[in-house]
């Protein structure tokens, strides 16, 4: 299959990569430093868990146009970065598009690529779950397994099922998730405190791990915005991890404590733009369940004052 990757940092390189490798053609689009080291030196990810380095040859562009074609179009970017791609996604031609990453409004996102677009499009949202990051040099230090996905559409059709499940062959894991929409949610209400935690304390998650008055704020601040979903309609999906904060906070502190105390974290970092844009989402969301969520509030309100106070 024809495949794009458009946006290869931590999370777009190992996709790429992971479809490069089941047997895809597959070209990435990147712009400025980012264009010249792949094109120099190759696509470089150093794997945290497998202790090995691969270096790929790939295609790459710095623009996309109108009728350069492909089966797949992945779009991997931070979700306050999505807006500024939309329209170079909905004036190319190919029809199908999957967006890759946190989302706290898939049919809004949806919405505004269709109406941008000439030609209908089949929209599919996915999560992929690796982590890490890039050095200077370009190359990536990645955090994953064996490799999966979440994937889903907003409607609930599944039309892109089959040729997701195709485009990453048999050594990727696809997971179709029906609701994406709820599972998105879900997810961003997951990651918002913990890493609001991170930015506050300058993604020192040792000295995070050693705070029980930290991890006591989040864990409550996580289960403050599940309940805030649940008041709007949403489902908690995957329903074990609604479950796991509902009934057993302490067993999710102690795996939080356990989950900062790893090594791995110290290849965690990054902005906190991202975060501030899901913030704003979400506060729609608070003003319709018209609860009480203190520690939410005044976790989101900590990190937005040390942001503003960065700029």
């Amino acid at each position: 299959m024809r495949v794009l990757v458009l946006g290869v940092g931590v999370l777009g390189s190992y996709l790429a990569h992971s479809l490069l490798k089941a047997g895809n053609d597959v070209t990435v689009l990147a712009r400025g430093k980012r264009y010249e080291q792949l094109s120099d030196d190759g696509l470089a990810i150093k794997h945290y868990f497998q202790k090995k380095t691969t270096v790929d040859r790939i295609n790459v562009i710095s623009e996309l146009k109108k009728d350069d074609i492909y089966d797949l179009i992945f779009v991997v970017m931070k979700y306050n970065q999505l807006p500024s791609a939309l329209l170079t996604i909905a004036n190319n031609l190919s029809e199908n598009i999957i967006l890759i990453g946190n989302n706290a409004n898939p049919k809004r996102t949806e919405a505004d690529i269709q109406k941008l677009s000439k030609s209908k499009k089949k929209i599919g949202f996915g999560f992929q779950t690796s982590a890490g990051i890039r050095e200077d040099s370009g190359q990536v230090i990645s955090i994953h397994g064996k490799g999966n996905i979440t994937f889903g559409d907003s409607n609930g059709d599944l039309s892109l099922e089959e040729t997701v499940k195709k485009a990453f062959g048999t050594h990727y894991k696809v997971t179709i998730e029906k609701d994406i929409e709820a599972w998105l949610l879900t997810h961003y209400v997951f990651i918002l405190p913990m890493n609001s935690l991170l930015y506050i304390n300058d993604f020192n998650a040792k000295k995070i791990s050693k705070s029980n008055v930290s991890l006591n704020k989040m864990v409550e601040a996580t289960n403050e915005g599940l309940e805030v979903l649940k008041e709007n309609g949403v489902d908690i999906i995957p329903r074990s991890l609604g479950k796991l904060i509902s009934d057993y906070k302490k067993l999710y502190f102690l795996l939080m404590k356990i989950y900062f105390k790893l090594p791995m974290n110290k290849f965690v970092s990054g902005g906190f733009d991202e975060i501030v844009a899901l913030y704003n989402d979400f506060k729609k969301l608070k003003n319709n369940a018209n609860i009480n969520i203190y520690n939410w509030d005044n976790l989101e309100k900590e990190a937005l004052n040390k942001h503003q106070k960065s700029k």
